[in-house]
């Protein structure tokens, strides 16, 4: 959540407890390209969190690459990009 590279347990870690998504609901249509067994989707969403006893609503991108295994889609890489209408809460968001 703060733009570095996270474990998998990482990543469940901050879904599982320290971040609280209140409201996660996509602004806009999600564009998918695929190529052959793998396959990347964007959409723009609008958030509503609360990290360290902070509320922050905010817009942001999310971009998922997937890939094909054994006739099952699975996501092998994430990334979401913030767009803060509020920097500084944002920033006081993600402090320790």
């Amino acid at each position: 959540m703060t733009g570095t590279a996270e474990t998998r347990a990482d990543e469940l870690a901050t879904i599982g407890g320290g971040v609280d998504f209140v409201t996660l609901e996509p602004i806009g249509p999600i564009s998918v390209r695929v190529h052959g067994d793998s396959a990347v989707a964007r959409v723009k969403l609008k958030f509503k969190v609360v990290a360290q006893g902070q509320t922050v609503q905010h817009e942001g991108w999310t971009t998922d690459q997937f890939e094909r295994r054994d006739g099952r889609w699975q996501v092998v890489w994430s990334q979401t990009t913030a767009v803060p209408n509020n920097l500084d809460l944002f920033i006081q968001s993600l402090q320790p």
